[in-house]
């Protein structure tokens, strides 16, 4: 008796995942910016956390528990976006300003001196780019770029899921080495100036 309300209860928990999923992710990509692979991970947390709380508790409404539980996510993929970014614009006068002066003014004063400056970002993303093999450029623009899936780039160099999965993180480290060894030398400029 006991394994056949377990057994249903998981079919009910797999039917539900089946006929939310696409929706699930469609909510995710629009609220991500249309970020296809975030939007893609934070779908598959969102069905992990749904299978994980369904295999203890009952969820009498699935639709509006992966729908609150998308939210969640979405806000804790935003929040790290917004951390990225802080960390990307910041200035060493930042912090003596908020010391020591308005808060409101440093920050218009900073984002006036960022396009006063007007770093050149393209060149930089080339030459992080430029530390990848020519397939590695490819799979990565499939990726990142034209947002194929890794079961689609798998399937276009005839490779298994995990294989590709395994390229596209040796070049994810590849690419965060080169963008370290990128910030420490404009790090060392900015501190020799």
């Amino acid at each position: 008796m006991l394994h056949k309300q377990k057994r249903e209860k998981l079919q009910a928990t797999d039917e539900a995942a089946e006929q939310y999923y696409t929706e699930i992710l469609a909510y995710c990509r629009y609220h991500l910016n249309f970020d296809r692979p975030t939007a893609e991970e934070c779908t598959q947390d969102v069905f992990a956390a749904f299978f994980e709380y369904s295999a203890d508790s009952e969820i009498r409404f699935p639709r509006a528990w992966l729908y609150r539980t998308a939210d969640n996510y979405i806000n804790r993929y935003r929040r790290c976006m917004e951390k990225q970014k802080a960390t990307i614009l910041t200035f060493p006068e930042e912090e003596n300003h908020a010391i020591w002066g308005n808060p409101a003014l440093t920050y218009n004063q900073d984002f006036d001196r960022i396009f006063d400056r007007s770093i050149n970002i393209e060149k930089y993303a080339e030459r992080v780019v430029a530390c990848l093999s020519r397939d590695e450029l490819k799979l990565y623009r499939l990726y990142y770029q034209d947002h194929l899936s890794l079961n689609e780039i798998a399937e276009i160099y005839a490779l298994t899921y995990k294989a590709a999965s395994n390229r596209l993180y040796r070049i994810k480290i590849k690419l965060k080495k080169e963008i370290a060894k990128l910030k420490f030398e404009m790090d060392s400029f900015r501190n020799y100036r």
